[in-house]
Parts: C-alpha cells; structure tokens; sequence
C-alpha cells in the first residue's frame, strides 16, 4: 500500500494536484505547471509536510475558538498568534483558489 500512495518511490501516476507555486494558475506560459495552473505531486503528501507544520495544523483546529474567551489571544504567546496567522493566510488562500475553481 506505501507504495501506490507514493511512500517510498514516487508513482507514476499523480497522487494530487497543487495550486503552482511559481504562477498561482496566472500564467498560460509556465513551465512548471504547463499553464495548467496545477502542479501534480508523484510522491505521499506526508513527505512534503515538515513536522513543525503537523503541530501547526494541530494547533490551527482551534484557534478561532480561541480569540474572544478568557485566557484566548490576548494570553499567548506571540510566536503562536503569528503562526496561527501565517496558516489563517494559508487556509484563505486555498479557500479563495478552490473557489475560483468553481
């Protein structure tokens, strides 16, 4: 099974897509995703996935609960209400393209 998801040797088959990084899909000329606006991705999600950000995404589930209750954003950490913003930005930016996609 590690294998056709791409866990040990890339497949020859995408496993997913991604939004392109070098255009964001603006870009009829690209060659990284041939104006596609997509990239595919051969190899398991998880290899691309840095630990650091499984604790963020983690921790991401229950930041907007945290805002307005006692001991919520006023009370963190300043390191943790920025990377909770970076992955906010992260997460409205894939809402927005996958709405675009419509």
């Amino acid at each position: 099974m590690r294998a056709q998801w791409g866990c040990t040797t890339p497949t020859s088959q995408p496993q997913f897509w991604i939004p392109c990084i070098d255009c964001g899909g603006e870009d009829k000329q690209c060659k990284r995703c041939n104006g596609r606006g997509y990239e595919a991705i051969y190899e398991c999600p998880q290899k691309l996935v840095e630990p650091t950000s499984h604790e963020l995404m983690y921790l991401y589930r229950g930041w907007p609960q945290s805002l307005l209750v006692a001991g919520g954003i006023y009370d963190q950490p300043y390191g943790y209400v920025a990377a909770m913003r970076l992955v906010d930005a992260g997460v409205g930016m894939q809402h927005a393209l996958d709405e675009g996609s419509k």
